[in-house]
């Protein structure tokens, strides 16, 4: 069987109808990893640390800043609780300079997130990413793309997976769980999904890759936007047709 269409066949198992979309922001919708590399390694360089390629900082980030400090740190470094959060702050100032220099959208998505719009269907953005860096980010790379809530780390709720955050986005939407798709591409964003009832959907072309996905248990995973696409407009067309 084709891969597309394992997708759509496991997919298929889920009843109830999509009325609300929430995605996740780094890896799914935005190719980040370019200006949060930066952010780092130039302060990393400041304070002696050494630097990381790129595409490292992939396996780093999904849990916020400070959980990517820790992740990126050498094995034989400690540095005190005060150090760290001088580190994050410093990090935080520099990426703050140029939240977007170098971050884009993935093929596709402003396509479908502007087709989802003329749809009627109301949009999300929750990310683990800092508050500060997660609403400008969104809206200088998605311009012209209408979401009803864009939410990134706050004081108000843990971060994903926790449900809190999810909860009280389904809400603002006027969804239900049930009837609310979870996009993400890390099994945080399906662990969200399942602690708060969403519906989730991985994609394979974020951070964490088909592979490790698959290996967490995580499925469906759709291998491009036109996959994505496909079954989230197959869910709205059923809804349309229920009397």
């Amino acid at each position: 069987m084709e891969k597309n269409s394992d997708f759509k066949l496991m997919y298929d198992q889920t009843s109830e109808q999509v009325s609300a979309v929430v995605f996740d922001l780094d890896g799914t919708l935005l190719n980040t990893i370019p200006d949060i590399a930066r952010a780092f390694n130039t302060v990393f360089s400041k304070n002696g640390l050494p630097e990381h390629p790129r595409q490292d900082y992939k396996h780093f980030v999904g849990k916020g800043l400070m959980n990517a400090l820790k992740k990126a740190l050498p094995a034989d470094r400690t540095l005190s609780a005060p150090v760290l959060e001088q580190i994050l702050q410093e990090i935080l100032v520099e990426y703050q300079k140029y939240p977007h220099l170098e971050t884009i959208p993935y093929p596709g998505i402003p396509e479908l997130l502007k087709d989802l719009n003329a749809a009627g269907i109301p949009l999300a953005v929750l990310s683990n990413k800092d508050h500060v860096l997660t609403v400008p980010i969104t809206k200088e790379c998605l311009p012209g793309v209408d979401f009803a809530v864009v939410q990134g780390k706050s004081d108000d709720y843990p971060l994903k997976p926790h449900p809190g955050s999810a909860i009280a986005i389904i809400d603002i939407l006027s969804s239900t769980p049930g009837q609310t798709m979870m996009i993400g591409d890390s099994i945080v964003d399906y662990q969200t999904a399942q602690n708060s009832g969403m519906q989730p959907v991985l994609v394979e072309w974020g951070f964490s890759g088909r592979e490790t996905l698959v290996s967490e248990g995580c499925s469906p995973i759709a291998s491009t936007v036109d996959e994505l696409r496909d079954v989230i407009f197959s869910r709205l067309r059923k809804k349309e047709t229920v009397f």
